[in-house]
C-alpha cells in the first residue's frame, strides 16, 4: 500500500464537511490554495467562482449526495458542528439530532468504500472536562462535563470502531479555544471575539463566574496547519490522535487585560455565577503532535489578537 503522502498527491481531492463553518471556511481556502479539488459540504452554501471549488448544499447523513464525492475523495475532513458547550445544557438530544446521528450516518456511508482517511476535528476543550493532570494529554480519558463534549467524545468511540472494522484511518484532531478572522459573533462562543466586538460596539461582556477560569487558546492558522499536516500524514496505524493548542494557559481576567492593553480601551464587564459546563482549567499538552507531524503553535495570543484588532476583523460573523 502506498504511503500517505503519495497518495494524496495522487489523489488530490479532498471532502470538507462544514465548509461554511469558521473552521471549515478557512480549510476550504487553504486547500484551493494547495491546487486541490475541494468538495465542501455544508447545510447552507455560499456562492463560489473558483473552478477547483464544487460547493454542496445538504447533510453529510445524505448518502445519496455522498456517495459519488466519497468515489472520488482520499480524505474527508469533519469539520461540521451545530453546536457549542452553552448551546445544550438541559438539551442532550439536540446534540443528538444535529450532531450525533448526522456523523454516525457519515461513518455508516464510509463502510460502503475502502482506504478512505478521515480527519475529525474534536474538542480539546471539551472531552476531558476537568483534567487530572496539566497539561492534559491524549491519554487523559473522557470527562466531559457538557453534552457538546460528550457528542465529540461519542464521534471519536464511533470512528475507533470504524477503523477496527474497516481499511480506513482516522485522525483525531483536538483544538484548544480557537480563534481568527471570520469568526462568527454567536452568542457564548469565542472569547476573544466577543471582547473585541464589545469594545467596538462599546457594549457589555458576560463573563460567567469570576474570570479565573482558564483556557488554552490557538489561532486558527496555526489549526489550518495542523490539519494540513495530518492530511499529508494519514496514521501509519488504523487511527491516531492528536492535541492541538498552544499549551499555554490564560484566564478570562487575562485574555481581557491583554485586549485592552491591544485596544487601549476598558472593557464593560458584568460577572454572572459559574457555569457547570465550564472545566475550571484546561490546558493541551501538545508534545505528541509536535514529535510525529512535526506542527508547532507560531502566532502567539498577543500577536494574534494584535492582527485581529489592527485589521478590523472582529466585526465579521
Amino acid at each position: 500500500m502506498k504511503n500517505s503522502q503519495n497518495r494524496v498527491k495522487e489523489n488530490k481531492h479532498i471532502l470538507i464537511i462544514g465548509g461554511t463553518g469558521f473552521v471549515g471556511k478557512h480549510l476550504v481556502r487553504h486547500f484551493l490554495e494547495k491546487s486541490f479539488t475541494v468538495y465542501s459540504l455544508a447545510r447552507n452554501q455560499e456562492i463560489h467562482g473558483r473552478d477547483n471549488l464544487i460547493p454542496m448544499e445538504g447533510n453529510m447523513n445524505n448518502a445519496v449526495l455522498l456517495r459519488p464525492i466519497l468515489q472520488k475523495c482520499a480524505t474527508i475532513i469533519h469539520a461540521a458542528g451545530d453546536s457549542v458547550p452553552g448551546d445544550s445544557i438541559h438539551a442532550p438530544m439536540s446534540e443528538v439530532y444535529s450532531n450525533l446521528i448526522p456523523s454516525v450516518a457519515l461513518i455508516e456511508t464510509l463502510q460502503e468504500f475502502e482506504y478512505k482517511h478521515i480527519i475529525y476535528i474534536s474538542s480539546g476543550g471539551a472531552v476531558y472536562g476537568n483534567p487530572t493532570v496539566l497539561p492534559a494529554s491524549e491519554n487523559e480519558p473522557f470527562a466531559p462535563l457538557s453534552y457538546h463534549g460528550a457528542f465529540k467524545a461519542s464521534v471519536e468511540t464511533c470512528l475507533h470502531a470504524l477503523t477496527a472494522q474497516t481499511s480506513h484511518k482516522a485522525t483525531i484532531l483536538r483544538p484548544s479555544n480557537l480563534y481568527g478572522p471570520g469568526q462568527r459573533n454567536k452568542k457564548n462562543f469565542g472569547l476573544i471575539q466577543a471582547v473585541l466586538n464589545c469594545i467596538r460596539d462599546d457594549s457589555e461582556i458576560t463573563i460567567w463566574g469570576d474570570g479565573a477560569t482558564v483556557k488554552d487558546y490557538l489561532y486558527i492558522d496555526d489549526f489550518v496547519d495542523a490539519c494540513d499536516k495530518a492530511v499529508f500524514n494519514a496514521p501509519k496505524e488504523r487511527m491516531a490522535v492528536y492535541n492541538a493548542g498552544s499549551g499555554i494557559g490564560y484566564s478570562v481576567n487575562d485574555i481581557c487585560a491583554m485586549i485592552e492593553q491591544v485596544a487601549r480601551r476598558q472593557i464593560k464587564k458584568t460577572y454572572q455565577p459559574d457555569r457547570l459546563i465550564d472545566p475550571s482549567v484546561i490546558i493541551l499538552n501538545n508534545e505528541k503532535i509536535r514529535k510525529d507531524l512535526g506542527w508547532e503553535p507560531e502566532v502567539g495570543l498577543r500577536e494574534g489578537i494584535e492582527q485581529l484588532w489592527t485589521c478590523g476583523d472582529a466585526r465579521k460573523t
